[in-house]
């Protein structure tokens, strides 16, 4: 498509589709000119979240735009992204046609599409669409992002950190069936006062030996027969969209009660839950986060979550690591 030598900026657009999300307590105000990139958002924004802890109400703009004209991708995928920033500005760029650009001043983003972009369209919900959501909402907002996953029981939450492999899926996975809350299994937003975490509960993903596709019941038929992504670390996962799965409403947020790191080691008998410290605590949250570290926040929230009690989950039997876990949700801050 050639650009219009009247509208060289594409200031005017012949069609306009909005919705209105719920994404991290905040509300985010949609526009697209192109059906495909609304269905995107939607299947990457789209919730089944009731009210829960609501503190953070704001509204953001997000515009989701279909490039006019592009030349065509790799065969293996679009290129990675590169990251710039200036002037209030954070850019996600793969090429002239393909950005994200983000203004968490103006809590406004933009997200530019190509046609060719389109034929990878998980590239494009998860680097591109929910790459600026998370991070307009999370820096115009005030929210720590925290690369964890978070499970939690009635109103509150256990903020579970570990390295890839390490069993947070699984993990994730087995709270699921035992009814348990499933806010996120790896971004998870926290406000820094009050320690509330949000995130999105739409996907969870398996690797193909994970345990529970050897199981029964509704997850591991989903899990079965969901499709495969590749992570530009070149690790291949099961999307399963637990929407589908018709599970009651996630909560809108959890209210931390404990941090909990999974260790790959195994647990050599006894409780597979090992005590940290306060010091110890705060290191492992530094070391883990170098990118929340940051973040303006992060000092208080540094206070506040390392206050929390915290343990070492050695690697056990999913349904033995979560009744370990379970006595933690009844402490009280």
């Amino acid at each position: 498509m050639k650009p219009d030598p009247s509208d060289p900026f594409r200031e005017r657009s012949p069609r306009v589709l909005r919705r209105v999300f719920r994404v991290l307590g905040c509300a985010l105000r949609v526009r697209a000119d192109d059906a495909r990139l609304m269905a995107l958002a939607e299947a990457g924004l789209v919730t089944a979240e009731r009210g829960g802890r609501s503190r953070v109400r704001r509204r953001f703009d997000l515009t989701l735009r279909l490039a006019s004209d592009a030349g065509p991708l790799p065969r293996g995928g679009p290129p990675p992204v590169r990251m710039s920033s200036g002037d209030g500005w954070l850019c996600g760029i793969f090429d002239p046609a393909n950005y994200v650009l983000v203004n968490a001043r103006q809590r406004r983003a933009l997200v530019s599409v190509s046609a060719a972009m389109l034929r990878f369209p998980y590239h494009v919900r998860y680097e591109m669409i929910e790459f600026a959501t998370f991070t307009l909402l999370a820096r115009g907002a005030g929210l720590v992002p925290l690369h964890a996953a978070c499970i939690g029981v009635g109103a509150r939450g256990l903020l579970l950190l570990g390295d890839s492999g390490a069993g947070k899926s699984t993990l994730c996975g087995e709270a699921l069936r035992a009814g348990w809350h499933f806010l996120s299994e790896d971004s998870v937003f926290v406000t820094p006062q009050g320690l509330d975490a949000f995130g999105i509960a739409n996907f969870l993903h398996l690797r193909h030996d994970s345990p529970h596709l050897r199981r029964s019941g509704a997850l591991a038929r989903r899990a079965r027969a969901s499709p495969e992504i590749r992570r530009r670390s070149g690790v291949r996962k099961l999307e399963v969209d637990l929407r589908k799965l018709k599970l009651p409403p996630a909560p809108g947020g959890l209210r931390l009660a404990a941090i909990v790191v999974l260790r790959r080691a195994r647990a050599a008998g006894g409780t597979p839950l090992v005590a940290l410290g306060r010091a110890a605590t705060r290191r492992l949250l530094t070391r883990s986060q170098p990118y929340a570290t940051r973040a303006p926040q992060w000092r208080h929230f540094l206070q506040r979550a390392g206050r929390l009690t915290a343990f070492e989950l050695r690697r056990t039997a999913p349904e033995a690591a979560l009744a370990a876990l379970r006595p933690l949700l009844n402490t009280r801050r």
